[in-house]
């Protein structure tokens, strides 16, 4: 319950549905009611098929190119570490990664950039592999252990709180304002920073050099 629990902490963060659901406010400026909800699906489906797609396949991914679950944990939790610093220090914006020169720009904004990268973006990706193989050993789909099905399903919660975020970007803006949004985002940067702070102990903890056993 506990893996779970942290494992939802981090993927709230991470992904960010506060943060995106004010992005996707500034993006979809002057969009219709029926616009905004089509947005907002097509940008979840894209980035619920590249999360579950890593979540499965990216341990594999990582095999192959000789990557150890130790490197992953320390370079994952720096990377987090990294997202976090920017969460707390950024100064005020519209919205995210440059969403309101984004929204002057008469594109589908589903794929690029919400669906990546700010939905399912490299700290997301980092965060959901790292937490799958830490729930257990390698995946080898289908051969999934019951832990690691939960980090999957609690992924796709996470994604579903999103889409319902993206739904009402407006008036969650219009409740929490613009302050409000600074506020929620340095408190969720700060809990990421500690949990980011914890993998890469975690992933120190398991190398020749800092074990116990190493000389």
């Amino acid at each position: 319950m506990n893996g779970l629990l942290e494992a939802f902490s981090v993927l709230f963060v991470v992904i960010g549905p506060i943060d995106n659901a004010a992005a996707f406010a500034a993006l979809t400026k002057g969009y219709k009611p029926a616009r905004r909800r089509r947005t907002a699906l097509k940008a979840i489906i894209v980035s619920t098929v590249v999360m579950v797609v890593f979540a499965i396949f990216g341990d594999e991914l990582l095999s192959v190119i000789g990557v150890k679950l130790e490197s992953l944990e320390i370079a994952g939790g720096i990377l987090l570490l990294l997202a976090a610093i920017q969460m707390v220090m950024a100064e005020p914006q519209t919205g995210k990664d440059g969403a309101e020169s984004e929204a002057e720009k008469p594109k589908d904004i589903s794929v690029f950039p919400m669906a990546m990268p700010l939905i399912a973006g490299p700290d997301a990706i980092t965060a959901v592999v790292l937490l799958v193989r830490r729930a257990g050993k390698p995946v080898s789909f289908p051969f999934v252990n019951p832990t690691q099905v939960g980090v999957i399903l609690v992924m796709l919660l996470v994604l579903f709180l999103t889409y319902l975020a993206l739904l009402g970007a407006g008036r969650l803006l219009r409740i929490l304002g613009s302050q409000g949004i600074e506020v929620v985002t340095r408190v969720l940067g700060l809990l990421l920073a500690a949990l980011a702070v914890e993998f890469i102990i975690d992933g120190l903890s398991k190398c020749v050099l800092f074990s116990t056993g190493g000389s």
